[in-house]
């Protein structure tokens, strides 16, 4: 995936995202009467910002400047961490996109800690591999690769903390309309895929 790909797949974030705080407030003015989550809602976009904005820096890190390929084990629990941040966020779009009207449905209950530690093993793993032996696997990278590494742990270690924010939101918002999660949780996919991509 390209740049242009990346800035573009993060532009639609932004837009949808801006349109659902418009709703937002919209239903913050109605008060009662709406069948919205306001304040759930805005906490959710936001959290979505950030995690667009988080996987965009990742994807743009690796076409900026492609990392040596780490060993296999390390390698793929690096990959793991990823791909559990995807299937988190197709979990939520399934979910939303079962439920066309939240009229009197209620929250979704989201499943029991296990759902964080998808994110959080893999996590561990990768950052024990990589922290191993001070740093062994990455002693014959230059200063800047080993820099971009540990930047890339350290916007993983963040998603992991916004991921668990993003269940806590969108389990409360419950009751919006499905279309304004299905968009964002889509738009932050799509920054997402530019990672495995490359």
């Amino acid at each position: 995936m390209s740049e242009a790909n990346i800035e573009a797949a993060n532009s639609r974030t932004m837009h949808e995202l801006a349109e659902i705080l418009k709703i937002a407030d919209d239903a913050r003015l109605e008060g009662r009467t709406t069948l919205i989550d306001h304040d759930a809602l805005v906490r959710a976009a936001g959290t979505l910002r950030r995690i667009a904005n988080r996987l965009a820096g990742i994807s743009m890190g690796c076409i900026g400047e492609p990392l040596p390929r780490l060993d296999e084990e390390t390698e793929l629990e690096r990959d793991a961490v990823v791909s559990a941040i995807r299937v988190r966020l197709e979990w939520w779009l399934a979910r939303f996109e079962a439920r066309p009207s939240f009229r009197g449905a209620g929250a979704i209950a989201v499943p029991s800690s296990n759902f964080r530690r998808e994110i959080a093993s893999p996590l561990s793993k990768f950052s024990s591999l990589l922290e191993a032996q001070g740093f062994a696997r990455i002693t014959s990278w230059t200063v800047q690769q080993r820099g971009a590494i540990l930047s890339e742990l350290q916007s993983l270690r963040r998603l992991e903390f916004l991921m668990a924010e993003l269940d806590r939101y969108l389990s409360a918002v419950g009751r919006t309309a499905s279309t304004l999660i299905r968009s964002s949780s889509a738009a932050a996919y799509d920054s997402r895929t530019a990672r495995v991509s490359t």
